[in-house]
């Protein structure tokens, strides 16, 4: 009999069979996009309300999906589907972040100097550090942001809840402040393998700002304090910003798929 059942019950199934965990996989994401998870005939998945997310589990294994394509791999081999290229993913280690030596580093090395040295006495806080005037100032910044991303963003509006307006509890977001205005967002949540840097929003007008706030956030003490990889997610088909994290220099630079019935 087919049921509806927590999210977590997949996201443990997953870990249980030795899932290596992906961009996706985390339960605020997940909560964030409304998907649900069920148990049907032995079987274990989530979907949203277009498409089954990840493989389905069954016994213990991945198995056919009663849908004709599974959103994201997570690095299944299911008989009868063909891979289809659905995005990248970027894997990061915060530590390398702390000397950037070498030529492949000269770069990013040399631009995430620029913006703090032209804007002294900037200031990177929680949210309920924020002021309430400081607060408003957050609006203006999405409302710019969310412009300049009309024709080159994915899910630009579920990036603007992340960055502040959803209060799932899981997401967490950390914000830049100079000259009492609010200049940039980091915002993150977690699985049990990586923490997940789902947005980095700057204000576009400054130039060099949005390597800045990345390097703020890999060297931030609470995000190092946590052991884990960084997971920043793929390039939602953008050239620009798929040169900008190759620059870089990722741990792991890895194809994700889609799966479809051939």
């Amino acid at each position: 009999m087919k049921k509806q059942v927590p999210i977590k019950n997949y996201l443990n199934a997953s870990r249980k069979i030795g899932v290596k965990s992906n961009f996706y996989l985390s339960q605020t994401y997940l909560e964030l996009i409304g998907a649900t998870c069920h148990f049907d005939n032995r079987m274990l998945f989530i979907r949203d309300e277009v498409v089954i997310l990840f493989p389905p589990i069954k016994n213990g294994k991945f198995c056919c999906s009663p849908l004709n394509k599974i959103w994201s791999d997570l690095g299944a081999n299911v008989t009868g589907y063909a891979y289809q290229f659905l995005d990248y993913e970027y894997i990061f280690d915060p530590l390398d972040f702390d000397n950037m030596e070498g030529g492949e580093w000269k770069v990013f090395r040399k631009n995430v100097r620029k913006w703090p040295r032209a804007n002294p006495d900037w200031k990177y806080v929680w949210k309920h550090e924020l002021k309430d005037y400081q607060l408003c100032t957050v609006f203006s910044l999405i409302r710019g942001w969310l412009i300049s991303k009309i024709t080159d963003c994915q899910d630009a509006d579920l990036l603007a809840d992340v960055a502040h307006f959803s209060d799932l509890s899981g997401i967490q977001r950390k914000y830049l402040l100079y000259e009492d205005k609010v200049v940039g967002i980091n915002a993150w949540d977690e699985n049990w393998e990586y923490i997940n840097y789902r947005v980095c929003m700057v204000d576009k007008s400054q130039l060099y700002l949005d390597e800045f706030m990345r390097y703020i956030f890999y060297t931030d003490l609470d995000i190092r304090a946590k052991g884990k990889w960084v997971n920043d997610g793929g390039v939602l088909d953008n050239p620009k910003l798929e040169k900008f994290k190759d620059k870089l220099n990722p741990l792991i630079k890895k194809k994700i798929y889609s799966l479809v019935k051939k």
